[in-house]
């Protein structure tokens, strides 16, 4: 049964909205917005509480590349020819998530971009990410409809010594410009995994086996949306699609801020 808003709920909707977007103008004059490529002050048109922000300078946005068709109808991996459905590594690997999709190709100014989100606490470049997700990928979250975000957990150890889970971040940047809500709790990391970039597709499974642990969603959610950083080879993605998928959830779409070439 479908449950409709009083007019009350609406007005208090809408009072939430205003103060929020107060609270966002004033942090915006307090902590000024940097660029997430230069990392220079971003000048603002106006600090009027729902008047649009810049979230990037317009030159450092034509140095990175964007994800766009033909990609992979599988990874969302970019791919140079149109004729062709499936990226090299999904030719040969049968991923456990259902679909996926990226924004930029990590190399270059978003190598750095992404280093300074991850481990200068440059969180605020969340904002950037989140803009662009909801401008490039709205129509296709609608499309798939997720009851929930959920970011790629780290290990508490990890958490301890960053400060900060950055896909978490990225997460709630995205929630506010969606609606949709973010579970930090149903899904954990239980083992602390050394780092996975210098190793095989094979070595990242095998490490990656039993590193996840989701509590029972068979009555929660259906489907989830899985966002993370950085997507390589889809190691991380699978083995905690195959932990939720085992506990009840029957679809998982994965959203990354960075992915390889892929081709």
């Amino acid at each position: 049964m479908v449950k409709f808003r009083t007019m009350r709920e609406v007005n208090n909707m809408k009072k939430e909205t205003i103060i929020n977007e107060i609270k966002e103008s004033i942090l915006d004059i307090v902590y000024p917005l940097r660029c997430p490529i230069c990392d220079e002050i971003l000048v603002q048109k106006s600090f009027l509480p729902g008047a649009p922000r810049i979230k990037i300078h317009e030159k450092c946005m034509k140095k990175i590349t964007t994800i766009n068709e033909p990609m992979c109808i599988k990874c969302g991996h970019q791919l140079l020819d149109e004729g062709l459905e499936y990226c090299s590594d999904c030719k040969k690997i049968s991923h456990i998530f259902n679909q996926g999709k990226s924004l930029f190709v990590y190399k270059n100014e978003m190598v750095k971009s992404m280093y300074s989100f991850k481990y200068s606490n440059k969180r605020e470049y969340a904002k950037f990410y989140a803009e662009y997700t909801y401008k490039k990928y709205n129509q296709w979250l609608q499309r798939i409809q997720p009851d929930v975000i959920i970011p790629v957990p780290m290990h508490p150890k990890k958490i301890k010594k960053r400060g900060y889970n950055q896909s978490e971040i990225y997460a709630r940047e995205l929630s506010r410009l969606t609606g949709i809500p973010v579970d930090n709790k149903s899904l954990k990391r239980v083992v602390n995994t050394k780092p996975l970039k210098e190793l095989t597709t094979q070595q990242r499974k095998n490490m990656l086996k039993k590193s996840f642990y989701s509590e029972n969603l068979f009555n929660k959610y259906k489907k989830i949306l899985l966002v993370d950083d950085i997507y390589t080879t889809g190691s991380t993605m699978d083995a905690i699609s195959e932990e939720l998928k085992i506990k009840g959830i029957e679809r998982v779409y994965c959203l990354s801020i960075c992915t390889g070439k892929g081709y």
